[in-house]
């Protein structure tokens, strides 16, 4: 019964305080008219407005209690991750009450933490790359379409996922728990809808809905840092399917060169930098929101570096790869990288075959045949 209430309370925090919990919370509200501004006028600083943090009980409170409740009753690989899980919706609950705060940028780099300087010299070399144009003819309802035949080649459960196009989305969104999958509303070219595949549901949704088979609530709520695990495996397998993909490479370094810029710049200089490089001035944007998102007046210096999970987390994936790693681990659900020894000797354990990565990657790769 103890372990049903602590698992329960896990289910409780995580959706109040877990990682789409701290997306959807710094998605403005406002996007659509803020970006229609900024693309008017490049100097513009928008001013944002979020949905309200107003979790159900007191999150503090219940982390205290599931800590101890945790301490006494579990033990081994669950009690384990249980209190590094609880660990880290003390920072997710940081983030989100600090939001527009001084304390913002460091309650983001807590958990997402700074680029690396080897990501850095990268990204300032890459930025400026010139990409040949991009033939964009997939409309948003067209990926929706692929979407859904991709997902036929997902090991599932009952579950079936609504595909929708938000107009307020800068990015797709997968809402795992909630069987939705949100779509911005743009064209995308062909080796961008590959990339999307294999990311969002050959990554996201398979990890999902693999661990939801799994003998513990970790591996389907998210095991702690799971988010760097989960995006990293996401690039990793997007570079496979669309190997120097110069888009690609040109935004991740905009992305990095944002986040450096907005420790210290308002958001007009962070997007007339990325203009001057030669990012068209929905890709500026977008690299610019994301630095600054979770601040409402973008004049005002500090970053977001939740843009960093993907870049250190697609080099922890090629360091455990590259390390004798096996991948297959990666597709047991939302794992963090350093339990995955002890999630192999897991009793119960649902294992995937050996190939299935490779099959969703040549699923998503047979687009551009």
């Amino acid at each position: 019964m103890k372990k049903e209430e602590i698992n329960q309370g896990l289910e409780e925090l995580n959706k109040m305080v877990g990682w789409n919990k701290l997306l959807s919370l710094t998605n403005p509200e406002n996007l659509t008219e803020e970006r229609k501004k900024v693309l008017e006028k490049s100097l513009y600083n928008p001013c944002f407005v979020y949905p309200a943090f107003s979790p159900d009980k007191d999150v503090e409170q219940e982390i205290s209690i599931l800590n101890d409740k945790t301490g006494s009753y579990m033990e081994g690989l669950e009690r384990d991750v249980n209190l590094d899980l609880l660990e880290q919706f003390q920072l997710g609950n940081r983030y989100l009450k600090s939001r527009d705060t001084p304390d913002f940028q460091d309650a983001s780099a807590a958990i997402f933490s700074r680029p690396e300087q080897r990501d850095i010299e990268w990204a300032q070399k890459n930025y400026k790359i010139k990409p040949l144009e991009e033939d964009k003819t997939i409309t948003p309802e067209m990926v929706r379409k692929f979407m859904l035949l991709y997902m036929n080649g997902i090991p599932r459960i009952e579950k079936e996922y609504e595909i929708l196009i938000d107009p307020n989305r800068a990015n797709i969104m997968v809402k795992e728990e909630e069987g939705k999958i949100l779509l911005p509303v743009r064209d995308v070219s062909w080796e961008k809808l590959a990339g999307d595949l294999v990311h969002e549901i050959g990554t996201h949704v398979a990890q999902y809905e693999i661990g939801c088979r799994q003998p513990l609530p970790a591996f389907w709520l998210g095991f702690p840092s799971r988010a760097f695990t989960s995006e990293g495996m996401a690039l990793y397998n997007e570079d496979l399917v669309v190997p120097d993909y110069a888009p690609r490479t040109k935004t991740r370094a905009g992305n990095i060169v944002a986040m450096v810029m907005a420790e210290e710049h308002p958001f007009s200089e962070i997007n007339k930098e990325l203009l001057s490089a030669g990012f068209i001035p929905e890709e500026a944007f977008k690299c610019t929101l994301m630095a600054k998102r979770g601040f409402s007046d973008t004049r005002k210096k500090g970053a977001n570096f939740n843009r960093n999970l993907y870049i250190r987390g697609i080099n922890m994936v090629r360091e455990y790869l590259e390390n004798g790693g096996e991948e297959w681990v990666l597709y047991t659900g939302r794992i963090s990288l350093e339990y995955a020894d002890r999630i192999k000797e897991l009793d119960g354990l649902y294992r995937v075959s050996d190939d299935l990565p490779k099959r969703l990657r040549a699923m998503a790769k047979s687009v551009l045949d």
